[in-house]
């Protein structure tokens, strides 16, 4: 029984031609748009405080729907 290893003209590759590696430039990313205004304490607008969801309009530190953000509850 005779085994021969295949030659590279019967289609085998070496791990070199096999693989490729391929460089890819990275893009730095886009500058944000969203700016944020930092507030200590208690805000004078709920617009400025970190617990306020802009999205759902309601207070995320006391549960509360804001109905004027202009006038936040825990000023009064």
């Amino acid at each position: 029984m005779e085994t021969r290893q295949p030659t590279q003209q019967e289609g085998m590759t070496t791990i070199s031609e096999r693989l490729q590696v391929q460089t890819v430039q990275l893009q730095p990313p886009l500058a944000s748009q969203t700016k944020v205004k930092l507030v200590m304490g208690r805000p004078n607008d709920c617009r400025e405080c970190i617990y306020f969801g802009s999205n759902t309009g309601v207070c995320l530190l006391f549960g509360y729907k804001i109905i004027d953000p202009a006038r936040p509850p825990c000023k009064s």
